[in-house]
């Protein structure tokens, strides 16, 4: 059971690493790259989530 969750942890960081690395972190001056969180798409009606101004 140890191995098996060992296992999925190791893979979830792995993961994580290449997702940060994709989203384009920036790096100044020798520090840790800033993990940036993608913004949703907003509405510009009614500044609400999941959908836009042609079906609101």
């Amino acid at each position: 059971i140890t191995t098996l969750i060992k296992r999925k942890t190791y893979k979830r960081r792995y993961v994580s690493n290449l997702v940060t690395k994709k989203e384009g972190s920036s790096c100044e001056e020798g520090k840790t790259p800033a993990k940036r969180v993608r913004a949703e798409r907003r509405c510009s009606y009614c500044s609400k989530i999941r959908h836009n101004s042609h079906t609101c």
